[in-house]
């Protein structure tokens, strides 16, 4: 068999997690659009919009923990047998780690990406249903079973619980699932094998394959590939998706005049075009577990931070890629400076639409001026107690000089957390910068859709607050009741900072996202 059984029980522990999620979500569906009583109807509408939430966030955090645990095991377990076959002995080496960090990124922008884009649908197409006349609709003329077969095929035709492919085509979330996993197993798995290959000095590989199998890409594209020897560097790892492809050294390269007349020459269709990283949270890999302990020295000594650290600190956003920006945190301590300048390099990777607006950050105390800004104008002075503040029409963030170590603002922010001050899973310096960076965004997507922002907020704040006792405080924080502008910034906080967001934060994240990153529209 060219793929190893174990790679189908791997691929099968993540496979069936999408598929209860997705059936959780369509049998919730259907006994809302079933209801014959239309204000139930209605409100179950409303309680499955919060399930897609939560549901979301549990495939977003079984995805992750997928790949970071089981594309290592299968890579390794590829280059095992290729090892094996050589005569060598695996070790986890530099190749080893690139080729895992290469495979798990793209998997994980792909199918965070997805993920982002099924929560996002469904939760507009359920908003649209919930003032529909969605029931007598359907149930004219039918029966109720023939509701209910005609409402499973409607729910992905509509965008709800679906992936919606390049060529226009929706698919359910159980599907894609079922193909990208089986795929992305079987290629970590002969990836294990080439890079193994690499490290040994193999110069040539057999492609072990189902009958009528092409080299690919695609099924039917090139000659068969099953038996075929081909150089190391002319590797298609698979043909299609599900590909049950695998590869073999060919320990004593091309042994025979009929193997090297049925090598692939120049005339090979061209390997699929890479997926472009987008911005997204990346699973650990090995590497990177080796390389970041949970515990250790950080970059920089507590102390205060000297002057040119900032540009050290966030070096990846040089003049040349990002335009002029005036960034510095001197007088602020040193490892509190660092959480700064790691979360505003991660915000502006991200987000880099809504980080056009940040022209100067800086850091302020609270009894003396700030730094000038690019109109050359000083900035009024912060006041007392406040860790942050941001300027959007000025392109201003600031942020206090007061906290004298990582210990003492952790202790605030915890304190203020466990009262409800701040959202849940936000902690330190980083939380700040993401909060004030949230303005940025917001004053964006109230530029581009203006009264249509609003409304979607408003929408969403209907959603989640329709029954009695629920309100932002309890949603989200005290601080984010004070007005529209900090429940944005707040929701940003929470949505970028914490490991679990709550699905309202993400729902109001979202909104946020549709009218700044994936904004498409012009400028209102």
């Amino acid at each position: 068999m060219p793929q190893p059984k174990g790679n189908d029980l791997a691929a099968e522990k993540l496979i069936r997690v999408y598929e209860a999620a997705h059936e959780r979500l369509v049998a919730q569906y259907e006994a809302a659009v079933l209801d014959p009583r239309r204000a139930r109807q209605t409100a179950r509408l409303r309680e499955l919009i919060k399930t897609n939430e939560v549901v979301v966030d549990g495939l977003v955090n079984a995805s992750r923990d997928w790949i970071a645990a089981t594309l290592p095991e299968l890579h390794g377990a590829g280059a095992t047998a290729a090892a094996d076959i050589i005569g060598s002995a695996f070790q986890w080496t530099t190749p080893h780690y690139d080729a895992v960090e290469q495979i798990a990124q793209r998997t994980w922008v792909d199918i965070a990406t997805r993920l982002r884009d099924v929560r996002s649908d469904t939760r507009k197409a359920l908003q649209q249903q919930v003032g529909d006349a969605t029931r007598s609709a359907l149930l004219e003329n039918k029966t109720a079973t023939q509701a209910g077969r005609d409402l499973a095929k409607e729910a992905a035709s509509q965008g709800l619980f679906s992936v919606e492919y390049s060529n226009g085509a929706r698919h359910t979330i159980r599907d894609y699932a079922d193909s990208v996993i089986r795929t992305t197993t079987a290629e970590a798995y002969n990836r294990g094998s080439v890079t193994q290959c690499r490290v040994d000095g193999i110069e040539y590989v057999e492609y072990l394959d189902g009958a009528g199998c092409g080299v690919g890409p695609g099924h039917n594209v090139g000659p068969e590939a099953n038996g075929l020897i081909v150089p190391l560097d002319e590797v298609v790892y698979l043909s299609h998706p599900r590909c049950r492809r695998a590869i073999s050294p060919a320990v004593d390269g091309p042994a025979s005049k009929a193997a090297k007349d049925r090598m692939i020459g120049d005339a090979r269709p061209p390997e699929p075009e890479k997926v472009p990283a987008r911005p997204a949270r990346e699973p650990r890999t090995p590497r990177q577990q080796r390389q970041a302990p949970t515990a250790g020295p950080t970059p920089w000594k507590d102390q205060t931070t000297p002057k040119g650290a900032t540009d050290q600190l966030i070096a990846r956003h040089g003049t040349d890629a990002i335009g002029p920006r005036s960034i510095g945190f001197s007088g602020m301590n040193g490892g509190v400076a660092n959480d700064a300048a790691k979360a505003l390099d991660d915000m502006l990777t991200r987000f880099p639409r809504s980080g056009e607006s940040v022209r100067v950050v800086g850091s302020s105390s609270h009894v003396s001026g700030w730094l000038k800004g690019s109109e050359g104008r000083t900035a009024p002075r912060m006041r007392k107690g406040v860790m942050g503040d941001a300027q959007q029409a000025r392109g201003w963030i600031r942020l206090s000089q007061s906290f004298k170590s990582r210990e003492a603002i952790s202790s605030t922010w915890e304190r203020a957390v466990a009262r409800g001050w701040f959202p849940q899973g936000t902690d330190g310096m980083g939380s700040v910068v993401r909060h004030e960076f949230g303005h940025h965004m917001d004053f964006l997507a109230t530029k581009n859709g203006g009264e249509a922002y609003r409304r979607a907020i408003s929408d969403v704040l209907a959603d989640f607050t329709a029954e009695d006792g629920v309100t932002v405080r309890t949603l989200l924080s005290r601080y984010s009741a004070k007005n529209d502008k900090e429940l944005m910034a707040e929701a940003v906080s929470e949505a970028t900072s914490s490991p679990s967001p709550r699905p309202f934060a993400r729902a109001l994240f979202d909104v946020l996202l549709d009218y700044t990153e994936r904004w498409k529209g012009t400028v209102t």
